[in-house]
């Protein structure tokens, strides 16, 4: 008797959760769009994404969402569409039980701006691909400029090392290498802020603080370089002036040179 009323309760407790689910589900598909809540990861520092970029995508699926039955909402679309927003890294869209169309949108994240001797420039992400400028904001990352118009779009760096047909494209290999160092350490992303590309297709970097160059060479054995410099900064610039070089040199193993600035007769 009592297995007898454990399973009758049991099915009447089941026949009311999916009377629930089925009335809640009916009455959640006749409501209309009560809002659009549009969340940014702002927190990551970016503000590339505008709320009129994305307005102006979802009105390519839909003219207008506010109002509309929620049943007639394409979610998947409008994913889709925002997504081709060149800024976009991942979007999320979904309708929640209160009736509002949510976007969480997360942003690409840029790690150097490069700006070649022809042509436009433009940022490479954190995952080695081309990213355009943006006319909403401008990010405060490594810039490289020079003596380069090699330019490439949609194309990771470990496609261009595994390519021959590509490897005159290597540098952006160097430059992404340099920016990811730069990058990872909190001392020299505030001193370096732009690296120069010379005609032999060497870097050079210019320091925020002090008047001298820095002539780096390729990208080989970066820690090793950069322990030095650090090493001179601590321990050969305390005795002397910041601005008395024209230029300091890693290029050579184990060393470091330093060029004296030109004293005018």
């Amino acid at each position: 008797m009592i297995n007898l009323k454990s399973i009758l309760t049991w099915s009447s407790l089941s026949i009311a959760m999916v009377a629930l689910v089925g009335f809640t589900s009916v009455q959640h598909q006749s409501r209309v769009c009560s809002e659009l809540e549009f969340i940014l990861d702002e927190d990551s520092g970016m503000f590339f994404v505008s709320k009129e970029d994305v307005d102006y995508k979802i009105k390519t699926v839909h003219d207008q969402v506010v109002g509309m039955p929620l049943s007639e909402i394409n979610t998947s679309a409008i994913e889709e569409a925002v997504k081709q927003l060149p800024e976009v890294k991942s979007v999320a869209v979904y309708l929640t039980i209160d009736g509002k169309l949510r976007l969480n949108i997360s942003q690409r994240k840029p790690l150097v701006r490069v700006m070649p001797k022809r042509g436009s420039g433009y940022y490479i992400d954190d995952e080695g691909k081309y990213m355009p400028l943006s006319k909403n904001y401008s990010a405060r990352v490594l810039v490289v400029s020079g003596e380069f118009v090699q330019r490439y779009r949609n194309i990771s760096m470990s496609y261009l090392a595994e390519n021959d047909s590509i490897k005159q494209l290597t540098l952006f290999d160097e430059i992404c290498e340099l920016a990811q160092f730069v990058e990872a350490n909190p001392f020299w992303k505030a001193q370096i802020q732009h690296a120069y590309v010379n005609e032999n297709q060497e870097f050079e970097l210019i320091p925020r603080v002090g008047s001298h160059n820095i002539e780096l060479g390729n990208t080989t054995n970066l820690p090793g370089k950069f322990e030095r410099l650090m090493i001179f900064y601590k321990e050969g610039l305390p005795y002397s002036d910041w601005n008395r070089y024209s230029k300091i040199s890693l290029k050579f193993d184990n060393q470091v040179v330093c060029t004296f600035k030109e004293t005018p007769l």
